[in-house]
């Protein structure tokens, strides 16, 4: 038995295996990444207006998040490398077929199932990130990859795909794209471990034990609603401020490449600080970020977006890495993307009063509470994953006693 959980364990740590995780959560966040573009291309090809616009981008978030949700209750039971190649199959088909879709209604549908296929597919990669002994690194590795793929996707479908072959054009080279996933799913674990070795022991599984992974999930939620709150009316700050078109468009792609930058650092030295450290660090650029932009001038500006792409890139693993490893059930934390699902649903509800009532700024200043206390939510989360363990131990040591 003990070979056998060594096994698995180093299988899940293996580079490759570490590598097409990462890939595939790359791959599952493309239609996501790409999504101002592929508005675009549905507004410019098919006249839809901005509310079928927002319609589709609810539609995918919301299917999506329904899906997440259900992850704890299958990720244990289903052949994760067997079941990515079924999803990129299904994923491949769905995108060919919106190739040769116009009408709302066919759209709407298309991103309904693309939602679903979406949240399937990242969880067993997500899972296989968290399982392995350094979550920090592994889910580091994964927004790099995130970033790369986003990149390497945008730029030649803004400058030449989308202006030359339209919707038809997009769809059919994500497809191709997507369908590199096949190939990574040969270095993808085919289980994990519930119990995995970094996971901070709380006794059995169980309504308490789960306690620290919900507090944790929480923190992840008010962390993601602070990261797109931001992200959401980007360009519209710039564009109210009268930073030129050209300066914003240059900024938000240097966004990507410098959270790449900080993702590898997590990368880089994962394991070797806790991913509490990695909160604060990348909160502490956040919280720089959002005061700078009350700031006037296109530096300013610039300077902001850049710390706000390096807070995330350093926080965001980190915070997938804490819900990993203070979730002793070892299914909780699967549901992470959930989580950021309805963080976003909900701060761009939220939004609209906000900027009527305290304008931009105030939404910038709301962003940075919201980041402020997600912080200390994960320190809510392991301080009481480490009283539920001194919990867990009292009793056990009460049991083992004299009757």
């Amino acid at each position: 038995m003990g070979q056998h959980q060594e096994f698995k364990q180093s299988a899940l740590d293996a580079p490759s295996a570490v590598v097409a995780a990462a890939y595939i959560s790359g791959l599952n966040l493309l239609v996501v990444n790409l999504q101002p573009l592929i508005l675009g291309a549905f507004a410019d090809s098919y006249g839809f207006s901005d509310r079928q616009l927002g319609q589709i981008s609810a539609i995918f978030v919301g299917f999506a998040t329904i899906c997440s949700l259900t992850g704890p209750l299958w990720v244990r039971s289903v052949d994760w490398k067997s079941f990515s190649r079924l999803m990129i199959t299904f994923a491949l088909i769905a995108l060919a077929a919106g190739a040769f879709l116009s009408s709302a209604v066919q759209v709407f549908a298309l991103f309904a199932v693309l939602g679903i296929i979406k949240a399937a597919l990242g969880i067993p990669a997500f899972a296989s990130l968290g399982d392995g002994s350094n979550p920090d690194r592994n889910y580091g590795v994964s927004v790099g990859f995130q970033g790369l793929l986003a990149a390497s996707v945008t730029a030649p479908s803004a400058a030449f795909i989308i202006p030359r072959y339209g919707v038809p054009g997009l769809f059919l080279t994500i497809a191709i794209v997507v369908a590199s996933g096949l190939v990574a799913s040969k270095w993808l674990p085919r289980r994990g471990r519930a119990k995995a070795s970094h996971v901070i022991p709380v006794g059995d599984e169980g309504a308490g034990s789960a306690i620290p992974a919900l507090i944790a999930l929480l923190a992840l939620a008010l962390f993601t609603s602070a990261i797109l709150g931001f992200w959401y009316f980007i360009e519209r700050i710039g564009t109210g401020r009268g930073v030129p078109p050209g300066t914003i468009g240059l900024t938000l792609s240097a966004i990507s490449l410098a959270s790449i930058v900080t993702a590898s650092v997590v990368a880089w030295l994962g394991g070797r600080f806790s991913s509490l450290t990695f909160v604060c660090l990348g909160t502490t650029l956040l919280v720089a970020a959002f005061a700078a932009m009350h700031l006037d001038g296109n530096a300013a500006y610039i300077t902001s977006a850049m710390m706000f792409a390096m807070g995330w890139g350093l926080s965001q693993p980190a915070y997938y890495a804490l819900v990993r490893k203070v979730d002793s059930t070892g299914r909780l934390f699967v549901a992470a993307p959930a989580a950021g699902g309805i963080a976003g649903v909900a701060i761009g509800v939220a939004a609209g009063p906000v900027i009527e009532q305290a304008g931009y700024l105030g939404m910038v200043t709301t962003c940075a509470t919201l980041a402020l206390v997600a912080a200390a939510m994960g320190f809510v989360a392991r301080i009481a994953s480490q009283h539920v363990d001194r919990s867990t131990v009292l009793t056990q040591a009460g049991d083992q006693g004299p009757s």
